[in-house]
């Protein structure tokens, strides 16, 4: 991430300016907290309780590629923003 240094003379800042600027710091601060967040992991088990299916239907989801997963040491994981597209991918809109 590339950031900007200079130097400012906070005497001549407006207020505005300086609520103007601290809006930005506050911004890249978030920004690189949600960049460098780990991702949520939940093991095969708690998504099978998730969804109410037995883990050797996650583990056919797991198979099939449907399902993206992580592997660490020969555990399984799965990023619930993984989970989250899966949902999406499968939702059904409703019909009015």
């Amino acid at each position: 991430m590339k950031t900007e240094r200079s130097t400012v003379n906070l005497q001549s800042l407006t207020e505005q300016e300086i609520k103007d600027q601290t809006r930005r710091t506050a911004n890249l601060i978030y920004d690189s907290a949600e960049v460098n967040r780990p991702p949520q992991l939940i093991r095969e088990f708690q998504l099978a309780e998730m969804f109410g299916v037995t883990t050797k239907t996650t583990i056919s989801w797991r198979n099939s590629g449907k399902l993206a997963f992580v592997r660490i040491s020969g555990s399984i994981y799965y990023d619930l923003n993984d989970v989250r597209a899966f949902i999406a991918k499968h939702r059904v809109k409703a019909s009015v």
